[in-house]
């Protein structure tokens, strides 16, 4: 069986769900190309942002629509998720990263895990049935 394809708005549906269960407030969120954070929460006096990432396109009519990232697609990804937590952390948040738990962004956290665990970014895996899974540091 093909593995699924999570698009980022999935893993930003899927992550929401989660925090909202934990009892965060979802003070904003956002999908596909709009702008504004991933996911953006509250908790008391906490505040989380959470940038998330996809396994493959999710934007019809783009040449890798519907085809999982290549692993320097997903390296690139990864990369841009880490660099966002950093300046979110840098501007007072706590930070997170939200990602489809899959060998190859497993693979890509796994090179940076311990540094993500001393700076305290959190990383979410989503299922594929949507289901939440934290990194273990």
């Amino acid at each position: 069986m093909a593995e699924r394809i999570l698009t980022e708005n999935e893993v930003v549906d899927a992550v929401r769900a989660y925090l909202v269960q934990q009892g965060w407030e979802i003070l904003s969120f956002a999908h596909g190309q709009n702008p504004g954070y991933d996911i953006h929460a509250a908790q008391g006096q906490r505040e989380l942002m959470v940038e998330a990432k996809g396994a493959g396109s999710g934007t019809p009519g783009t040449q890798r629509y519907g085809k999982l990232f290549t692993q320097g697609q997903v390296i690139t990804h990864v990369s841009r998720a880490v660099f966002v937590a950093l300046e979110r952390l840098n501007e007072g948040y706590e930070s997170a990263i939200a990602l489809p738990d899959n060998a190859r962004h497993r693979a890509a956290i796994g090179r940076v895990s311990k540094p993500l665990a001393q700076l305290g970014i959190s990383v979410y895996y989503v299922t594929d049935n949507s289901s939440i899974r934290l990194h273990s540091r």
